[in-house]
């Protein structure tokens, strides 16, 4: 039932990238996905197929929660990938605090359902069509840009650990101060290729 393009990614990305020379594939036909998939097993890949949503590659937005031993969010962000690498599939070069209220509902939502302790990155891409956003993954580590959620005004470790141990740990309200963070080396790489591309 899914319908092209298609994006055919590694449920494991670093070593797929590796083989591959590339971290995703889009796919224009289901039977190209399928032979995508094929050609990853046959390498010893486990891949998932999921719907491109196209030209929503600016609005990649993600919810980085900590969900303490009660059931209860602690620490919540809400920010948008500026800059990724490789281009449109990667992860951060540049990541802003950018907070969008259904990133955090549905994120949260999410998580509830599933009754889910721990560290969270849930991440969406906003469909330009509908503005609607699509759930894309979600990871049980923390993000690249986690540096944004260690700060002097927000403390996740300390939080994490205060719960973990047994503290009694007080929510803090969703953090929106205004924060970018930078992996320099990455996003010169990843700007030099957008300016080739005239981006």
């Amino acid at each position: 039932g899914l319908e092209p393009p298609l994006l055919v990614k590694a449920v494991e990305g670093q070593e797929y990238a590796l083989a591959f020379g590339h971290k995703a594939l889009v796919a224009d036909s289901v039977d190209d996905a399928l032979e995508a998939v094929r050609q990853a097993r046959e390498r010893g890949f486990a891949t998932i197929v999921q719907e491109l949503v196209p030209e929503s590659h600016e609005r990649i937005y993600s919810l980085l929660a900590y969900v303490g031993r009660s059931g209860e969010p602690l620490v919540t962000v809400v920010g948008r990938k500026v800059r990724q690498g490789p281009l449109r599939f990667g992860t951060s070069a540049v990541f802003e605090v950018d907070y969008e209220p259904r990133v955090l509902e549905l994120g949260l939502r999410l998580l509830w359902t599933a009754g889910y302790r721990g560290v969270a990155h849930v991440e969406f891409a906003q469909d330009p069509k509908d503005r609607e956003f699509r759930v894309l993954e979600v990871n049980t580590r923390l993000p690249v840009w986690a540096a944004l959620a260690a700060n002097s005004r927000l403390d996740l470790p300390r939080i994490a650990y205060d719960d973990l141990t047994g503290r009694d740990v007080a929510p803090l309200p969703t953090f929106r101060d205004r924060l970018t963070w930078v992996y320099l080396a990455k996003d010169v790489y990843v700007s030099l290729q957008m300016a080739r591309r005239r981006e």
